[in-house]
């Protein structure tokens, strides 16, 4: 059932036939709070992703043929003697950099020569350092990860490769074991939850003047936009939404609409260029780049919503072909303003918002993983029409990561639960429990949950994964029982 039969089966059952947008809302609302219940309330093998998770080896001046590291006393900016694309791929704000015997925390990749600490390096001034490092400690999850089912050394993608599976250890225990933290290894042998990355939520959006160098917009039509805050490849809390037209930029001139975060009290959200004498410590928002969204289930030519909002990403695209198109259009923390002049930018297939609230699930193999299958060089391509496709520098290892995930809200008329059909009846069901209880009918909605748990339960029988146990009986020894039971097979690992 997508979700115009799921609102069709509720209005049958209760007699309950809104018409007006609002109370649809009201009833979508209803539907996808039960679709989300119904989806967390087992480990559902339907519930489940498999993904790889890029690893990377520490970068060093050995690696990298022999780039210097220009470092000053009591300031932030590490500026390299050469280019190392690898740190353009990989995000490596929130990574290690270490320098002469200490660590530092990156909170900023400027460009592939430059890199800004989070705190002022202290030690002796060298143009030309040869003990950096660039370490790789800890791995973003992916923003939809509910529950990590596994994460595993596997030979796949690159065939033949180590084949382990990484076990899960707590941080006590790992602390009380006093691991090592900067032992390497070719491959990993556990894995440690570490404490989240929290990114802040947007506040507003302003409408401000502006101009575009070329566009397809109509003038007068209606968009409804919002932004958030995006730090290495995570994004933060939505920002609330504002309405807005295009403007008529009257003439030979395209039409665009031009846009300010703002905070609630219309501070611009740019944070201040960066001054290597005088600023030793993160300015406010420093290192966080800037997202603009824009909701697909909207009447552009109205300025109604068609119910949930379906924010999708405004890509960059500029009108002219390029690899980048389809990326999202950041705008970096020192900048202030999105142009969107091309209907291209706001398509409705562009990459949905998962609703998160910027709390981001990160892990920390043990021992850290040094080494790498293959290196990908950096390269550039003719594009045929007057440009460049460039390749990334890479050096290729995957871990597998098979996890539970959260599905994304039903937004619209024809999006359809990513669940079996016959476990879409345990939504009606949760719904109308829902719905009798806003209602104040107590009878009912207990007659519901009775047929939701019974139906759960079947569910369950069919889609609920079960570990595999072995069983040993006891045995009888002389006068006296002894239970005998199955040792786990533990992978064993030197401390």
């Amino acid at each position: 059932m997508n979700l115009r039969q799921i609102r069709e089966r509720l209005s049958n059952i209760t007699d309950y036939k809104p018409t007006n947008l609002a109370h649809l809302t009201d009833m979508d609302q209803l539907i996808n709070s039960a679709y989300q219940y119904v989806w967390l309330a087992k480990p559902w093998s339907f519930a489940q992703k498999l993904t790889f998770l890029d690893v990377y080896p520490d970068l060093d001046s050995t690696l990298t043929a022999g780039i210097t590291a220009s470092v000053t006393d009591f300031r932030r900016q590490v500026v390299f003697s050469a280019a190392i694309k690898a740190i353009l791929n990989f995000k490596y704000e929130g990574q290690v950099f270490e320098i002469q015997g200490r660590e530092y925390e990156i909170l900023h990749v400027i460009n592939d020569t430059t890199i800004r600490l989070k705190e002022p390096f202290r030690g002796t001034t060298n143009a030309a350092d040869t003990t950096w490092k660039l370490k790789t400690k800890y791995y973003e999850l992916p923003q939809d990860l509910v529950t990590i089912c596994s994460v595993s050394h596997r030979d796949a993608p690159m065939v033949g490769g180590q084949r382990q599976m990484l076990t899960g250890i707590s941080n006590k225990r790992e602390e009380e074991l006093g691991l090592e933290q900067d032992r390497t290894a070719s491959y990993a042998d556990f894995y440690l939850n570490i404490p989240p990355e929290i990114i802040p939520s947007g506040e507003k959006l302003k409408v401000v003047s502006g101009s575009a160098a070329n566009g397809d917009l109509v003038a007068g039509r209606y968009y409804e936009f919002c932004w958030c805050f995006q730090k290495g490849d995570v994004f933060g809390p939505l920002s609330e939404p504002l309405v807005t037209t295009v403007v008529d930029a009257e003439g030979a001139n395209p039409n665009y609409i031009a846009l300010s975060p703002v905070t609630h009290n219309d501070t611009v959200v740019v944070t201040p260029a960066y001054n290597d004498i005088f600023d030793k410590y993160p300015n406010v928002w420093e290192g966080h780049a800037k997202i603009l969204w824009v909701n697909a289930n909207f009447n552009n030519v109205t300025g109604e919503r068609l119910g949930i909002p379906k924010w999708v990403h405004v890509n960059a695209y500029n009108g002219s072909p390029s690899q980048y198109d389809h990326r999202p259009y950041l705008i970096l923390d020192t900048a202030s303003t999105w142009t969107v002049s091309f209907e291209a930018q706001m398509s409705p297939g562009n990459t949905q918002y998962i609703e998160v609230d910027g709390h981001h699930h990160c892990i920390r193999p043990y021992p850290r993983i040094n080494s790498y299958d293959i290196k990908l060089p950096y390269a550039t391509y003719a594009d045929g029409a007057g440009g460049n496709i460039f390749a990334p520098e890479i050096y290729f290892r995957q871990l597998e990561l098979r996890y539970l995930y959260k599905p994304i809200e039903l937004t619209q008329v024809t999006d359809t639960p990513t669940m079996p059909y016959e476990v879409h009846e345990l939504i009606v069901l949760k719904a109308l429990e829902d719905y009798y209880n806003k209602k104040g009918n107590a009878q009912l909605a207990q007659v519901y949950r009775i047929r939701y748990e019974k139906d759960l339960l079947a569910a369950t029988s069919k889609y609920v994964e079960r570990p595999d146990i072995n069983h040993q009986r006891a045995l009888q020894w002389g006068a006296g029982r002894e239970m005998v039971t199955a040792s786990t097979n533990i992978k064993r690992s030197s401390f």
